[in-house]
């Protein structure tokens, strides 16, 4: 995982070195999405734990998982994780209808710490 500085630098670099295709033919520039390049997906996210890259084991490291809030009016669509919330709008007489709240909370969830490293000394 880079940041989102990191992830320029890096995608220029695959760039000069002939590893990504230039103008129009890089899928970078339309799709803004580096494809997996030397084995490897690259990420960026502006909430980087580290200014250091990240190099994880995306199978091992972790994934999502629900959690159930336990708040009033909202009810659970089944194994999805999803939660809706319906209720009457409030007003004058005119007004007839409801208002639909609908969400899924989730959080990450490491299962193997080891899964992941901080690269340091690179430069970007």
């Amino acid at each position: 995982m880079l940041t989102p500085v990191q992830y320029a630098k890096v995608v220029a670099a695959l760039i000069k070195d002939g590893l990504l295709p230039r103008e129009a033919a890089n899928p970078v520039l339309s799709s803004g999405v580096i494809p997996d390049v030397l084995g490897l997906s690259w990420t960026r996210s502006a909430h980087s734990p580290t200014v250091n890259p990240l190099l994880v084991d995306r199978e091992q490291l972790g994934g999502m998982a629900d959690e159930d809030l336990q708040s009033p009016g909202y009810t659970s669509a089944g194994p999805t994780g999803i939660e809706a919330k319906v209720s009457r709008l409030q007003g004058s007489d005119d007004r007839d209808g409801y208002r639909i709240r609908v969400r899924r909370v989730t959080v990450p969830v490491v299962v193997e710490p080891n899964a992941g490293i901080q690269i340091t000394g690179t430069g970007v």
